[in-house]
């Protein structure tokens, strides 16, 4: 596969995909072709949360970046058009920060993830939506 190849040539550390679970169905088409082409790939990879929340295993400090991350997400104006998604990156950050606190007042920002290693993941998304040539009833379900 291509996207395979392409990975490969880059040769990355970190993988970062959409919550194979999110509810953009393109969001978890990518994560199936990834998990096709990539299975191999010694990778880690973070899946992050657009437009579903997620159990994080992994949280990243961004209280020192917040205010550029919001400003990128101003930059998709199509998404931003018709719901306050920089309000919710923005609060959820803070919430995320609030129940895993950062500092005695529980202020700050943090990024939430679903980390897991390339293969691993890739099996996990495979075991859902099935392997190439043959998703699963529930891949179908889910990619509809």
């Amino acid at each position: 596969m291509r996207l395979g190849a392409a990975v490969e040539r880059v040769k990355p550390d970190i993988v970062l995909l959409p919550w194979f679970l999110d509810r953009q169905r393109d969001h978890r088409a990518v994560n199936v072709l990834y998990a096709w082409a990539c299975q191999d790939l010694q990778a880690m990879v973070l899946s992050f949360e657009i437009w579903a929340m997620l159990h994080p295993n992994a949280l990243l400090d961004i209280s020192g970046v917040l205010d550029e991350k919001l400003e990128l997400v101003r930059g998709y104006r199509t998404q931003t058009a018709t719901v306050d998604y920089v309000g919710l990156c923005r609060h959820l950050a803070g919430a995320r920060a609030f129940y895993n606190p950062l500092r005695p007042d529980r202020a700050g920002a943090l990024e939430a993830f679903f980390a897991l290693p390339g293969p691993e993941y890739c099996e996990l998304v495979r075991s859902l939506y099935g392997q190439p040539g043959a998703l699963s009833p529930q891949g179908k379900q889910l990619l509809s």
